[in-house]
């Protein structure tokens, strides 16, 4: 896949499991085909939003092979690797490149210092030949922010070209710095994204970024304002993102239950079972926000189940 393809929405398929948490693979591949349906620019799996921390190796082997296998080149696929273990780090990573995968992203774990945080990715460079997506994972998400100076020096480091995804404490302020950092360097930093879960697309994109990583329930919607933004139709952008803001702020607090809960809605999944992982209980309350908020943006879901 050419570099130039690595831009907009690169979006996060959720896992469906069963109600004996088994993965229900057949769902799974469903959510993807839909991201496919929806025109998103990109997929990036098993990570955060996919509940990565409850699967197993072999589940994350499974299911990148199987998506590698579904969206057969359409997209750029964007394998996630990362592990508090750096032996399945590396195995996984190696497993993605012999896949073809397009890229791997990882994030820092939160045990390492600055220096050993540079080793670390230092290592997975070595055993890569496609690009590594740098992901910079805030304590909101169970991660531990680098510093700008940390994250240029892994990309100065690596043989294989980079990517950032933004995410840290400060994510607002740090990716234009980093923006002006690609701008400098664009043999080693060739893009980078927000996350989020999508709900600061807009001033990512005004800051320069080249995409950003939402969860799949919204996807056709996020792809659009990203489309309207890339033709520089600002205020329709802004127009479709204030009436879809509300229900991203919901998802922030409500998180992965709720992401299912709307795929369920959409015809997408046929039940909600998230393994277990503290994760927000959706309340007859918020399921009242929630019937109230998708009425609002349901003019606007562009592709039907």
């Amino acid at each position: 896949m050419e570099q130039n393809h690595f831009k907009g929405i690169f979006a996060i398929p959720q896992v469906s499991f069963t109600d004996n948490n088994g993965i229900d693979y057949e769902e799974t591949m469903r959510c993807i085909q839909f991201l496919l349906d929806c025109g998103v620019h990109g997929i990036v799996l098993p990570v955060y939003a996919s509940e990565v921390r409850t699967l197993t190796e072999k589940e994350r082997i499974r299911i990148v092979e199987m998506a590698i296998s579904l969206i057969d080149r359409q997209v750029p696929v964007v394998a996630g690797i990362s592990s508090d273990q750096i032996q399945s780090v590396l195995t996984l990573a190696e497993h993605a490149c012999q896949l073809d995968a397009d890229a791997v992203i990882a994030y820092n774990p939160t045990t390492l210092s600055g220096d050993e945080t540079k080793d670390y990715f230092k290592t997975i460079d070595h055993i890569i030949n496609i690009p590594l997506f740098i992901q910079n994972l805030g304590p909101a998400f169970g991660g531990k922010s680098m510093s700008e100076d940390v994250m240029k020096s892994i990309i100065m480091q690596s043989d294989n070209p980079c990517y950032i995804k933004e995410e840290g404490s400060d994510f607002l302020k740090v990716l234009p710095k980093m923006t002006g950092f690609r701008d400098q360097h664009p043999e080693k930093l060739l893009g980078v994204f927000g996350g989020q879960g999508g709900r600061f697309l807009f001033e990512e994109f005004r800051r320069g970024s080249n995409g950003t990583m939402p969860p799949s329930q919204l996807a056709d919607i996020m792809v659009d304002i990203w489309n309207l933004l890339e033709t520089e139709k600002e205020e329709e952008a802004f127009d479709l993102y204030q009436k879809v803001l509300p229900l991203l702020l919901f998802f922030g607090n409500n998180k992965i239950p709720s992401y299912k809960e709307i795929l369920k809605r959409r015809g997408i999944f046929s039940k909600t079972v998230c393994r277990p992982q503290n994760w927000p209980v959706m309340d007859n309350m918020s399921y009242r926000d929630l019937d109230f908020l998708m009425e609002q943006i349901q003019p606007y879901l562009r592709v039907k189940s």
